[in-house]
């Protein structure tokens, strides 16, 4: 696929530049990887609170995944410092992330922070994570505490343990989310990760489109790196795919109910078939919540239909489909 780089004399000269800079051992240069999608406002606010960080050395890349609302236009102009990868179509956050983590590679970076372009930063969250990532623990990934934007006493889920019998990620209990601990997973939301990581177990797996590539990008991490958590980086998320059965978008139930198949397709055939039973009741109760909550039709607005026939093309497709 086509990648158009676009970079301006000012972007030119901070990658020229970066490496020149006094205490680069202390601060080592880290590219900032933010993926946007016809979300001009998300990447303009993430964008501008990365303009008031702390850390003296990064530089942000923002790969456009194929927007037609013409927003990558409008960030060339309104970020003249950023280097702007534009893709032509919008292959989903794998394909997006790994555009800027190549272009990241290929200029030199050894620490890589992966960012979700509705993420707001606090001036100080990168140190610590960076820190963590160069201490006696050497691990592979980093990530920190994310709060919602809407609720800033709820914290988000960034990492926590696997759980073999849910199929997926277990967040942190509350009581760990106050200290430095290690993990067994990490959310997409925000990851620092080093560049020996992704040439070790490779870059996130394209075939997953958006949702659950970063669990599986963990198990094959874990192998090889521990994985941390640092509470003393605070970020706050926008959650844009809902918080309850109910208003999961169709979206949302689509890839993740089909992606939860794809994560364990190598799992030994026991496990497999308990994936199978698992998924096929996870999709029946999470039908059974939108039919008692509007009907089996459906109330006007809700979009019921479509969000039960999202969660059945998933489960379909996450069992015919390799």
């Amino acid at each position: 696929m086509r990648e158009v780089t676009v970079m301006n004399d000012e972007a030119q000269r901070g990658l020229e530049n970066l490496h020149n800079r006094p205490s680069v051992e202390a601060y080592p240069p880290v590219a900032i990887i933010v993926l946007s999608w016809n979300g001009l406002d998300d990447t303009v606010a993430c964008l501008t609170s990365l303009r008031q960080i702390s850390y003296p050395h990064f530089y942000v890349i923002v790969v456009d995944n194929g927007s037609t609302d013409g927003s990558p236009d409008k960030l060339a102009r309104l970020f003249p410092e950023v280097v702007l990868l534009r893709r032509e179509v919008n292959g989903g956050y794998a394909a997006g992330n790994n555009e800027g983590i190549r272009y990241a590679i290929d200029h030199g970076a050894d620490l890589i922070l992966i960012l979700n372009n509705d993420v707001v930063a606090e001036p100080g969250f990168l140190l610590p994570m960076v820190q963590e990532a160069l201490s006696e623990r050497a691990p592979g990934v980093v990530t920190c505490k994310a709060l919602f934007q809407s609720d800033t006493r709820r914290v988000y889920c960034t990492g926590g343990h696997f759980s073999k019998w849910r199929c997926s990620g277990k967040p942190l209990s509350p009581a760990l989310t106050s200290s430095v601990c290690e993990v067994e997973y990490v959310s997409g939301c925000i990851l620092l990760v080093r560049r020996s990581v992704f040439e070790t177990v490779g870059l996130f797996d394209e075939r997953f489109f958006m949702y659950c590539e970063d669990l599986e990008f963990s198990l094959r991490v874990r192998t090889r790196y521990p994985i941390l958590y640092t509470p003393s980086g605070v970020v706050y998320h926008r959650s844009g795919g809902g918080s309850t059965w109910t208003d999961y978008t169709p979206t949302y139930l689509y890839y993740t109910t089909r992606n939860r198949f794809w994560v364990f397709r190598n799992e030994r055939l026991w496990y497999r078939i308990y994936v199978f039973f698992y998924g096929l009741l996870n999709t029946l109760a999470k039908s059974g919540a939108l039919i008692a909550r509007y009907g089996l039709r459906g109330k006007p607005g809700t979009g019921t239909s479509e969000k039960l026939g999202a969660l059945w093309r998933g489960f379909l497709h996450g069992v015919i489909t390799k």
